[in-house]
């Protein structure tokens, strides 16, 4: 019995629901056994995991300890604790995945590059041993590849990071935050037709649609159309009303064409509260967001909409180039 099953999005979300809510014990992990199954788990690893011994489950606790270590100083922004924390339980297991996935992106932070692509490089080719993990999916693939495409183009290799996000997005056709990367490094090329392309991929996927309306807004600019770029941020602004990458990518193109600054009227609240606002959207005066290709540690942020140009020319707050 290899133990594959097929699993659809409802039966695997039914019980997905079991596993976190049930109250039955056994319950839970025959429903916990059948996700696992869902997801490719080999049911010969999942025997092992269930007859294994109490030092064995001491080593996972061990692991999830050592990441959960790291992440708390870091979202209180103490990087260089949460960096030790991350090397000591690195130490003792240098093939967790969700470990080396969260040293990159700290070394990233840091600016420390050619440590961020060796923990990145080992993350995609060290094979890990069979131990319990609570590990997204794709992170020792995809994820992993944008991220690492990120760390490439800081250090100037745009085309060995339009390498790894065609990677990506052949792994995860449906990676929004894949093919965004992949569509702003082309665009940076001044290859506008195949950003065109992905710009069309990205208006397809859920969620995503108004990425692409960004991007292919950035290649009508580069293309000198301007009446389309502004009709195309004109839609993004009313979809997004506090969209401050929307309205910044609209006073470029004003600039650029050599008009005044008619930016479009914001329209007034509802009565009895404030507008709605699209969740992943970042707003003028919220939340700050991660570069497009990038996602937020261990692999739990959400690969979509990113409103900050993952190219290092507008990373820091810059306009696009205009030859872009």
């Amino acid at each position: 019995m290899d133990g594959s099953i097929q699993l659809s999005v409802g039966e695997r979300k039914t019980l997905l629901q079991e596993v976190r809510r049930g109250r039955d014990p056994e319950r839970r992990l025959r429903a916990h056994i059948l996700v696992l199954l869902g997801d490719g788990w080999a049911w010969a690893l999942i025997v092992r995991m269930l007859f294994t011994s109490a030092s064995t489950i001491n080593r996972w606790r061990q692991r999830y300890l050592y990441a959960l270590l790291a992440h708390c100083p870091r979202s209180l922004g103490k990087h260089p604790q949460a960096l030790v924390a991350c090397d000591a339980g690195l130490g003792h297991y240098p093939d967790d995945a969700e470990l080396l996935f969260l040293s990159a992106v700290l070394r990233k932070d840091a600016g420390d590059l050619c440590g961020a692509e060796a923990a990145l490089t080992q993350l995609m080719t060290v094979r890990p041993g069979a131990h319990l993990a609570s590990v997204a999916a794709g992170l020792r693939g995809y994820k992993a590849r944008g991220l690492l495409a990120e760390v490439l183009l800081q250090q100037g290799l745009s085309t060995e990071a339009e390498a790894q996000w065609r990677l990506a997005v052949r792994e995860k056709p449906r990676s929004a935050a894949a093919w965004l990367g992949l569509g702003q490094v082309l665009l940076a090329q001044r290859r506008r037709a195949e950003a065109a392309e992905a710009a069309a991929r990205l208006e397809g996927l859920r969620g995503a649609e108004n990425d692409g309306t960004a991007l292919r807004a950035r290649i009508h600019m580069a293309r000198a159309e301007f009446a389309e770029a502004k009709a195309q941020l004109n839609r993004l602004i009313a979809a997004a009303p506090e969209s401050a990458y929307a309205r910044v990518l609209h006073t470029h193109a004003l600039l650029q064409e050599g008009k005044d600054l008619e930016q479009p009227r914001r329209p007034a609240p509802a009565a009895g509260g404030g507008h709605c606002f699209r969740r992943r959207f970042a707003t003028s005066r919220g939340r700050s967001t991660r570069s497009a290709g990038g996602m937020s540690p261990a692999g739990t942020s959400r690969p979509g909409v990113r409103w900050r140009p993952a190219s290092a020319a507008t990373s820091a707050g810059r306009p696009p180039p205009t030859g872009a």
